[in-house]
């Protein structure tokens, strides 16, 4: 059987081989990919998502605004999304890519150091003063056994949040006190794992950029942006050297620094009528996945 790719062990950059597995080995599923964009009315998906690895923008106007959104899922593997809009109009703009990685050493017992090198990038505007404004973008980037137990790194961080506007009952304060909100927010570093041999993982990257003036009984009269981009390299602790090791990708990934080009203020859609439900779209990272447990990768 022939399978996936085949990461050079010496350097932190992978290359991608064509290798024959023994009997021993199992495949490694492959990935699956989508992007969903919504500006005001307009869904070029028909109420579903965009499959596969691509990019996708819509844009909707009225009388008085307009709103655009646009979501990329590339191979690198990376992610984008942006959202702009204000007014009656709402946009928002989704790419997510879940995966699958298995370290191959039939001899070997002990946890793999594995690093990921990863940038994350979220930014938002929205005005505080106006009680309907909302705008929010989120990065994720979750490794998983089984796969509903996330695995936290070490040392990192996996996930950034950012949101902005005056819609709820103290703009955003209530929602803060347990997210962590920030506008823009940038990491760009390597989080490090303590990963199994032999064992298969599920990895899920997402992004979401969402903007809404309309939360309150009345729309608004402001303007919102927001967008988020991701894109991960996962490898071998350079430090180590373990003859014979082989880290398997899902098929059509190529596990390289693929450049999430960060997006240039562009807009997303979706009605987004209450607050509550502009912060239940946040959720949408992990609509597919109940997480029930959360590990440390000590």
């Amino acid at each position: 059987m022939t399978l996936m790719y085949r990461s050079a062990m010496a350097g932190a950059w992978a290359v991608a081989v064509s290798i024959a597995l023994t009997g021993s080995a199992r495949a490694v599923p492959l990935s699956s990919s989508f992007e969903r964009v919504i500006a005001g009315s307009a869904d070029p998906c028909g109420s579903a998502t965009c499959p596969g690895l691509g990019s996708v923008s819509v844009s909707a106007s009225d009388s008085s605004n307009q709103a655009r959104a646009s979501a990329t899922a590339t191979s690198a593997p990376a992610l984008s999304a942006s959202a702009s809009g204000g007014g009656a109009l709402s946009a928002s703009a989704t790419a997510e890519i879940d995966y699958f990685i298995e370290w191959l050493d039939p001899s070997r017992s002990a946890p793999i150091p594995t690093l990921v090198d990863l940038i994350l990038h979220t930014a938002v505007s929205a005005d505080a003063h106006d009680a309907n404004s909302f705008a929010a973008a989120t990065a994720t980037f979750n490794i998983a056994v089984n796969p509903s137990t996330i695995i936290q790194p070490a040392i990192g961080t996996s996930r950034l949040v950012s949101i902005a506007g005056g819609a709820g009952p103290d703009g955003f304060g209530i929602f803060c006190q347990t997210h962590a909100c920030s506008s823009p927010g940038n990491f760009s570093g390597t989080l490090q794992y303590n990963l199994d041999p032999n064992v298969l993982y599920s990895v899920q990257i997402a992004v979401t950029a969402i903007t809404s003036d309309n939360t309150g009984s009345n729309p608004g009269s402001t303007l919102q942006s927001a967008d988020a981009s991701l894109d991960p390299h996962i490898y071998l602790d350079p430090n180590f050297n373990i003859p014979g090791l082989t880290l398997e990708i899902s098929q059509g990934l190529d596990n390289v620094v693929g450049s999430a080009a960060t997006p240039a203020g562009t807009p997303l859609p979706a009605a987004l009528p209450l607050f509550a439900t502009g912060l239940g779209a946040l959720g949408l990272l992990g609509r597919r996945r109940k997480r029930t447990a959360v590990v440390s990768a000590a």
